[in-house]
């Protein structure tokens, strides 16, 4: 599929909020990354596992904020179950709001 060029995160965790642009020519897990518009630490980006992670590149400390609760199996982060737990391991069963949507294509 196209992959969408601007995705919109919205939910109950105010660091993530915000718009997230493709980044061409770069790749994580063989899967596309989006960094945060104003703030390019965070991405979101694919892990080892097969899973949408929203948090910071790796270069910054890898803080994983959210996670997606099912693996993607190659769909893209707005076309999967709008399932997300918290990133840090403590509070991984506690599922966050959050809602991936297109804005532009």
């Amino acid at each position: 599929g196209v992959l969408p060029r601007t995705l919109q995160v919205k939910g109950d965790v105010e660091k993530l909020v915000g718009r997230y642009n493709l980044v061409v020519g770069t790749s994580e897990n063989e899967r596309p990354i989006w960094c945060k518009s104003g703030c390019p630490g965070l991405r979101i980006y694919s892990d080892a596992d097969g899973k949408w992670v929203l948090g910071n590149a790796k270069s910054v400390s890898q803080e994983v904020l959210a996670r997606s609760v099912h693996s993607h199996n190659g769909m893209l982060p707005h076309e999967v179950v709008q399932e997300w737990a918290r990133g840090d391991i403590v509070a991984c069963d506690e599922t966050k709001v959050i809602t991936i949507t297109v804005i532009e294509a």
